[in-house]
């Protein structure tokens, strides 16, 4: 038995069915299964009641959720206090993210860090890519979480998680996907999404190119909420992350579907040498945790 696969146990739990967990976990289901299956080898008895409706957890199912928990709680506080110590940290620590989804990520960051960590005061910046890695370069930005970043020798880089792209569409336009939809049927629909060089906008770029595809621009927004807002009116079709998307509290205006084969990696960038040492693993850490969080995702 291992901590990932309880962790995975749990996801299935919370989700309900093993192909939802699978998209949170961003892996394939093929994948949970067998370790759901090994997991019950191990304990020599099923954890879940499958049927042509999903799967329920059995009574041993139910109770190894508890004793998972549990578990799982314990390893989160032992990596946390190992990663920052039990002595108490003074200073001041700078964060950087992308524009759009800041406010909620920033919120969850600004509260962890007054709960954990009183004596760090901390700043926030929100901007574009070139904005991010002009703060780094100067130190004055400790640690960003950056869509696809250029790697440089002097950086250090972690992988948060694999974020895809979505077309929103009225709830009210008939004609407007509700599931999925290739890249190449994106060119039939005018699209509301940020300009060049921001990172969707790459992202899209990227992906139009490799089906000798142009998208149908109708507007180029910066701010990623007037974007939700354009589409939820019915004036275009808005593009945006699945980061975007679990910052939409009201989604009932909203026709969402999954852009089929479209991804790209948010990672932390923080510098491999810096006289802010301490204050930035500690700001990397819950950076890190709570954008998983965010997504609702595990926090291994």
């Amino acid at each position: 038995m291992e901590i990932r696969q309880l962790r995975y146990f749990v996801e299935i739990m919370d989700a309900g069915s093993l192909r939802q967990a699978a998209d949170r976990l961003h892996i394939a289901s093929t994948a949970l299964g067998r370790q759901v299956k090994l997991l019950e080898e191990e304990f020599g008895t099923p954890l879940f009641n499958r049927n042509s409706r999903g799967i329920s957890p059995t009574l041993a199912g139910e109770q190894l959720r508890a004793h998972a928990e549990e578990l799982l709680s314990s390893v989160d506080d032992i990596h946390r206090r190992m990663v920052q110590g039990d002595a108490v940290v003074n200073g001041r620590g700078t964060i950087g993210m992308s524009t759009g989804i800041a406010p909620q990520f920033f919120g969850a960051v600004g509260e962890r860090i007054a709960d954990e960590h009183p004596g760090v005061g901390i700043a926030f910046v929100e901007g574009n890519a070139y904005t991010l890695w002009a703060g780094l370069e100067t130190d004055d930005i400790d640690v960003a979480l950056i869509v696809e970043p250029e790697r440089q020798d002097n950086f250090e880089y972690e992988f948060v998680l694999a974020d895809k792209l979505f077309l929103l569409s009225s709830v009210h336009d008939e004609d407007a996907p509700r599931d999925t939809i290739t890249v190449a049927e994106l060119t039939q629909y005018p699209i509301a999404t940020s300009p060049r060089p921001r990172g969707i906008r790459r992202i899209l770029d990227h992906a139009m190119a490799r089906v000798n595809a142009v998208p149908n621009i109708a507007y180029e927004i910066r701010n990623i909420q007037t974007v939700v807002e354009f589409a939820a009116r019915g004036l275009a079709h808005g593009i945006v992350s699945s980061s975007t998307l679990v910052t939409i509290e009201d989604k009932t205006r909203l026709a969402i579907a999954e852009i089929q084969g479209v991804s790209f990696d948010r990672t932390l960038v923080w510098r491999k040498k810096s006289q802010n040492r301490t204050i930035a693993d500690i700001l990397r850490v819950i950076m890190r945790e709570e954008f998983l969080k965010l997504h609702g995702l595990p926090v291994d």
